[in-house]
């Protein structure tokens, strides 16, 4: 269950015979997504989907630009977003201006 970005960015390039161009922006992250799936496990989880099935979905998508591209689809500028909005509190919260509810 456990995927990289990388892994499924793969699979995908395979399944459109290498026809998509991986780009890897920002600094790598180092930090570990690992999870344990020990409690799905006891409680009898079973994926009702797997990486292959996930692939065969999202390929025409990507082959016909299908894909929406935001702030909020792409990780990186989904962070950037929230990095101006945590700039903008701390200098509310500098100069005492309060955000009313």
């Amino acid at each position: 269950m456990n995927f990289s970005i990388n892994k499924l960015a793969l699979a995908i390039k395979k399944k459109s015979q290498n026809r998509v161009r991986i780009s890897r922006m920002g600094t790598p992250d180092k930090r570990s997504y690992k999870v344990s799936f020990k409690k799905l496990k006891d409680l009898n989880f079973e994926c009702k989907y797997d990486l292959n099935y996930a692939v065969k979905e999202i390929s025409p998508k990507v082959k016909n630009n299908l894909i929406i591209r935001n702030n909020y689809t792409e990780t990186l500028k989904w962070y950037q977003c929230l990095e101006e909005v945590k700039d903008v509190l701390k200098y509310h919260q500098k100069y005492k201006y309060f955000i009313k509810k």
